[in-house]
């Protein structure tokens, strides 16, 4: 080793300068609470808790994914339930829809999966894909004071919903062994705010003020639909009975920005 270059002027000086911005790094990190890694915020509730009967919907199967799938999946904290609508009869469009919720939290290592990604991976072939809004229609859906949304869920809480409009991709696709199409719709809730496009999921979670971070994955397959209005139709009606319960379950996003949740860390701090 040359120990004249590696001690010599030039070298000495890019390295105290390294440090010196390495430390004045970290001094803006801290005085301006800028936040370059988050920290994980647990669910309020786990997803597993989520009523079975929710209005008309009654949960009648659930699905158990293999590891290597939860593996792809990215995490093990998800629920895979098949709900009936008893207003409808057993072969009538939409009278069986599929819930499926994933949840993240912490710093992101990759773009969220998505059904144009799963569902060809299984095997079924893509069609179109767009982008639409729902709209929650529910008595138990209401606005207070500041236009805040809330809503009371199917055991009498009340819960903050980020909005009555649902922005979601539509994606058309042909299951594998199967001819006829079918139609999947998909949002993200990521701190406290609903999004379509998985893009803007990272870019919202990178938000650089906050200490925290998660996103969740909602996905809902109506059976026998294939029709977009209609898709959007039965998707809005089982949304409006089922968003209050899910967004009890995530965290509340006016809580972690106010420092009261999560407990733990409120406590240690």
């Amino acid at each position: 080793m040359d120990f004249k270059k590696v001690f010599s002027p030039s070298m000495i000086a890019a390295t105290v300068l390294l440090f010196v911005g390495l430390v004045g790094l970290q001094s803006v990190v801290h005085a301006f609470e800028i936040f370059l890694m988050k920290e994980p915020v647990p669910l309020r509730r786990r997803l597993y808790l989520i009523p079975e009967h929710v209005g008309p919907y009654q949960k009648v199967a659930e699905e158990t994914l293999s590891k290597e799938v939860v593996d792809e999946l990215g995490t093990d904290q998800y629920i895979s339930w098949t709900y009936t609508n008893t207003q409808l009869k057993p072969d009538e469009p939409g009278a069986r829809i599929r819930l499926h919720i994933a949840y993240y939290t912490g710093t992101p290592d990759a773009i969220p999966h998505v059904p144009e990604r799963c569902y060809v991976g299984g095997g079924a072939t893509p069609k179109d894909s767009t982008q639409d809004t729902l709209t929650l229609d529910s008595p138990a859906i209401y606005s207070v004071a500041n236009d805040e949304l809330m809503a009371t869920d199917s055991m009498g809480r009340t819960v903050h919903l980020p909005g009555r409009e649902i922005p979601i991709r539509l994606f058309d696709f042909v299951p594998h062994n199967a001819k006829e199409p079918a139609t999947v719709m998909y949002f993200f809730a990521a701190n406290g705010k609903l999004i379509a496009v998985p893009r803007d999921v990272r870019n919202l979670v990178f938000d650089l003020s906050s200490r925290y971070a998660y996103w969740c994955k909602i996905e809902l397959l109506p059976f026998g639909v294939k029709d977009h209005e209609e898709a959007k139709r039965i998707g809005a009606a089982f949304l409006s009975q089922m968003m209050p319960e899910i967004m009890g379950c995530l965290p509340d996003w006016t809580e972690v920005r106010a420092g009261r949740y999560p407990v733990e860390k409120t406590n240690k701090r």
